[in-house]
């Protein structure tokens, strides 16, 4: 090995022992530090690294003054200007509390800032969560913000799952639809004594306008604005056929077929199935027009946000 790659390697060798974070090693020598033994002649001076300013958690910037922006004809001196400017810089930084700032100038328009982050050293603590009642003012979770919530999180689904939400929505509103057709017809019939087949006729229709009020209201939103009564009569002539079509499926299933005559409850299901499809095409491309997204439904970010978060 020639003399230079003995250089390089006893320079790269102290470079390690000098990094080395806080010496906690002090191999061979057992000392931390350089150690040399020449006799009784004992040397032992201990290396210390100095960590930069970024390195400590602290940053330096350098400020100049912008001198095309000064009015025409003044007179005040740059450096005049520039300690005017140190002073307001040191009075505000001083004020936030930080340690040991260092805020010069430098030549006649620019100022140097050092700034050093330092905060006594803590370990971080776990604190439990409790949940306690509330036990002074009111709660800002009201029913009010509740409604707003559940608002702006069914405008995101319908964002990001245009097709599914609005399936989902109608099926709601025919549930709701059924439980008021139940109603209905049991009133009319049990209460007021009305005959069976009128009174199928009457809950029918009242179950369609009730279907037909929230799925303008909620699933098809963006028809909101076309003429109620057209509209109306459109969505009973689409939930007419679509009744039709539910009835005539389970009466040929099970005219024409030993499997469905004997499992009536499969026939009955594939009639619900069939109107069910067949109502909600008829009322999307019909009666309400395309879906609510296409037709620029309220978008996530334009939806009212409520005025503060649940607690």
């Amino acid at each position: 090995m020639s003399g230079l790659s003995w250089l390089v390697a006893l320079i790269a060798v102290l470079a390690i022992w000098v990094d080395i974070p806080h010496h906690r090693f002090d191999f061979p020598f057992g000392c931390p530090g350089i150690c040399i033994r020449i006799g009784d002649t004992f040397i032992e001076q201990e290396i210390k690294t100095h960590l930069g300013l970024d390195l400590q958690g602290g940053t330096q910037m350098v400020l100049q003054l912008q001198t095309d922006k000064l009015p025409p004809g003044s007179d005040t001196p740059i450096s005049t200007l520039n300690e005017q400017a140190r002073k307001v810089i040191d009075r505000r930084i001083n004020s936030l509390g930080v340690s040991e700032p260092v805020i010069q100038s430098v030549g006649q328009d620019k100022i140097l800032l050092e700034l050093l982050a330092k905060c006594p050293k803590a370990r971080p603590k776990e604190l439990p969560i409790e949940f306690k009642d509330r036990k002074f003012g009111e709660s800002k979770l009201n029913l009010k913000q509740q409604v707003l919530y559940l608002r702006h999180l069914r405008w995101l689904y319908q964002f990001r799952y245009p097709v599914l939400s609005e399936l989902f929505q109608y099926g709601l509103v025919g549930l709701s639809g059924l439980a008021v057709d139940l109603v209905a017809f049991s009133l009319l019939f049990r209460f007021f004594l009305v005959h069976h087949l009128l009174s199928r006729a009457i809950s029918f229709v009242v179950a369609a306008t009730w279907n037909w009020a929230w799925n303008r209201r909620i699933t098809f939103e963006g028809a909101r604005s076309r003429a109620r009564l057209p509209q109306w009569a459109a969505f009973l002539l689409v939930s007419a056929v679509g009744f039709l079509l539910n009835w005539g499926i389970y009466y040929l299933l099970t005219a024409h077929s030993a499997f469905f005559f004997s499992a009536k409850e499969l026939a009955l299901v594939a009639g619900v199935v069939a109107g069910f499809a067949f109502n909600y095409l008829g009322a999307r491309l019909l009666v309400f027009g395309r879906s609510l997204v296409s037709e620029g439904a309220p978008r996530p970010e334009a939806a009212p946000e409520p005025e503060s978060a649940p607690r």
